[in-house]
C-alpha cells in the first residue's frame, strides 16, 4: 500500500512506561541509607529500517519488531561521613539489573516467524573511599565488581498452526561476563594555581560461552578467556591568571571483548551475517587532550578543547571465513560472513569550542561547536573513515530570564558527510541514506530551531512548554534508519516539595 505522505513514517509508533522511586533513611548525621528502584517497559517496537527493505522488487519483510523491552534496576547505597584512619567519607553501592528483550521477524508472504529472546542479569558492587591526606592532597580509592549472566533462546513459529520449533539463538545461552577492578586517584595542589591529578586502575575480566552447533556448523565449542590490564592517567590544571584556566591530560584504557563482540549470530544488515569469533583480544586506547578557558569579567566566557586518541587492536567488523567459506544461509538468505575482529589500529581526534556571552542582565547568548574525525587501517594497509565518528555539529542559542520567566530559542545544526567520507560499511546501507547527484549514498546536513519556556507559578510549582523543530524540517540523523520527529509540542507541570 503506497504511503501518500512521506512525512508520516508508518509502523514506527510504540509506547513506553517509566517508574522511579527513591527512599532515604538517616539514622544519625554520619550515616545515610538510600534505596533506589527504577522500572521501564516498552510495547512492541517496529524495526522501521528493515520494514523499508525491498528484495526482487517486493518488500522483504512482513514483520520485523522488537518485543516488549523491560528493565528493572534496584540499588542499595550506604554513605558514611565519619573521619577515621582509613577514610573521611565512604560510599558503597550494591545493585541488580534485569533486562529482557526479543526480536521477531517474518519474510514477506512467509509462514514462519523467527523469535529470539534474551534475558540478562547484572549484579554490581562498588566501594569508594575518600581521604584527605593533608591540605594539599586528596586520595580516592576503591574496588568494583560486576557479574553478567545471559540467557538466550529462539524458536520458529508457524503463524497459521501456531506450531513452534527450536531455532538458533542470538547469543550463546548461559554465557557469563565478569569484571573486577581496583583503583586509586590522587589530587595534589602544588600551588593555589596548579594541581595535578594522577590515577591508576587494574581491571580483570573473565568470560565463558558455550556454543550450540546444531544450527550453524561452528568449528569451535566455546570461547573462554580471562585478561587484565593496568591503566592510568595524569592530568594538570593551571591558572596562570585569575580568569584563565589551562588543562592537559594523558590517559590510557582497555576494553575486553564482551559477549556481543564474541558470541552473537545476527544479520547486521540484509546480506551480511555476523558470526562468533573466539580469538578476539582486548583493545587499548591512548588519549591526550588539552584545553583553555577564559572569562572576560562577567560578560564573556569561552573555552576550547582538543583531543587525539589512538586505538590498538581496535574491535571492528570485517569479512570473515568460517569453515573455509565466506558465506552461509541465514534466515533463508545467502549472506556474506563477517565477524568482529582486531584491526591493526585506528585513531580519533577532534575539538570542542564553547562560548557564553551575557548581553545584559536578561539576555545570554550561548554557542557550541564540536568536530570529530576518525579513521581506521584496513587489511591492505589503506585508511578509511571510522564508523560512528559524528559529523560536525553544534548549536547557537539565545536565553531570556526575568523574574519567574525563562525562555530560550536554540538553533541546532549538523554537518554533511559526503559519499567519499562515508565509512565503507555505511556505503552499503543505501536504504538509510540520501543519494547524491551521482547516485551515491551520503548524509546531508540539517538544521532545526527549538523553543522552550518555563514559568514559576510559585517556588514549588513550574509550568513548562517546548516546541521542537519549529519549522517542521524533514531530516535524518547520521547513520540512523529512521527520520527524526517533525514539529513536536511538549507541555509539563513540575512540582517539588
Amino acid at each position: 500500500v503506497k504511503n501518500d505522505d512521506p512525512r508520516i513514517q508508518i509502523n514506527t509508533g510504540y509506547s513506553q512506561k517509566n517508574f522511579m522511586q527513591k527512599l532515604m533513611f538517616q539514622p544519625n548525621k554520619n550515616i545515610d541509607f538510600t534505596l533506589s528502584l527504577s522500572y521501564a517497559e516498552t510495547s512492541d517496537v517496529p524495526r522501521y529500517d528493515r520494514l523499508l527493505r525491498y528484495k526482487n522488487d517486493q518488500l522483504q519483510y512482513a514483520e520485523w519488531f522488537y518485543g516488549p523491552q523491560e528493565w528493572l534496576f534496584s540499588m542499595f547505597k550506604i554513605e558514611i561521613h565519619q573521619p577515621n584512619f582509613f577514610f573521611d567519607e565512604f560510599k558503597s553501592f550494591v545493585s541488580h539489573q534485569y533486562f529482557t528483550e526479543s526480536r521477531h521477524n517474518r519474510s514477506f508472504n512467509g509462514l514462519k516467524r523467527k523469535n529470539r529472546f534474551e534475558r540478562v542479569n547484572v549484579w554490581s558492587w562498588e566501594n569508594s573511599f575518600f581521604k584527605r591526606i593533608n591540605k594539599q592532597q586528596l586520595l580516592q580509592y576503591g574496588t568494583d565488581v560486576r557479574f553478567n549472566h545471559i540467557n538466550s533462546s529462539g524458536n520458529s513459529e508457524n503463524i497459521i498452526s501456531g506450531e513452534k520449533t527450536a531455532a538458533a539463538t542470538r547469543y550463546p545461552d548461559g554465557s557469563t561476563w565478569n569484571q573486577y577492578g581496583i583503583f586509586a586517584k590522587m589530587i595534589t595542589d602544588i600551588t593555589p594555581r596548579l594541581n595535578i591529578i594522577t590515577g591508576l586502575r587494574y581491571g580483570y575480566v573473565t568470560s565463558t560461552s558455550d556454543f550450540n552447533s546444531e544450527f550453524y556448523p561452528l568449528p569451535f565449542d566455546n570461547a573462554d578467556f580471562s585478561t587484565g590490564a593496568m591503566t592510568g592517567k595524569i592530568g594538570t590544571y593551571y591558572k596562570p591568571f585569575r580568569q584563565v584556566v589551562l588543562n592537559a591530560q594523558f590517559s590510557t584504557g582497555f576494553r575486553a571483548p564482551n559477549i556481543d563482540d564474541i558470541g552473537k549470530i545476527f544479520d547486521s544488515e540484509p546480506g551480511n551475517v555476523i558470526v562468533p569469533n573466539p580469538d578476539l583480544k582486548p583493545e587499548y586506547i591512548y588519549n591526550i587532550e588539552a584545553g583553555i578557558s577564559k572569562s572576560f569579567g562577567n560578560t564573556l566566557y569561552i573555552s576550547a578543547l582538543a583531543y587525539h586518541s589512538w586505538l590498538q587492536d581496535a574491535l571492528v567488523r570485517r569479512d570473515f571465513i568460517l569453515n573455509g567459506s565466506s558465506s552461509l544461509i541465514y534466515d533463508g538468505e545467502l549472506s556474506q560472513i563477517q565477524a568482529i575482529q582486531n584491526a591493526s589500529k585506528a585513531r580519533v581526534y577532534g575539538g570542542l569550542f564553547q562560548m557564553e556571552l551575557n548581553i545584559n542582565k536578561n539576555f545570554t547568548l550561548l554557542g557550541k561547536l564540536n568536530y570529530t574525525h576518525g579513521e581506521e587501517e584496513l587489511d591492505d594497509g589503506s585508511k578509511a573513515p571510522l564508523r560512528h565518528a559524528a559529523p560536525l555539529f553544534g548549536n547557537l542559542g539565545l536565553v531570556f530570564e526575568k523574574n519567574r520567566l525563562s525562555t530560550s530559542i536554540i538553533y541546532q545544526f549538523n554537518g554533511e558527510i559526503n559519499a567519499k567520507n562515508l565509512p565503507p560499511s555505511e556505503r552499503e546501507k543505501t536504504y538509510i541514506y540520501a543519494l547524491d547527484s551521482e547516485g551515491l549514498p551520503y548524509a546531508p546536513a540539517w538544521h532545526v530551531v527549538n523553543f522552550s519556556s518555563q514559568y514559576k507559578l510559585t517556588d514549588h510549582i513550574a509550568l513548562q512548554f517546548r516546541i521542537d523543530n519549529i519549522f517542521d524540517q524533514l531530516y535524518r540523523p547520521y547513520s540512523s534508519g529512521i527520520s527524526a520527529p517533525g514539529r513536536n509540542f511538549v507541555f509539563s507541570l513540575r512540582t517539588t516539595f
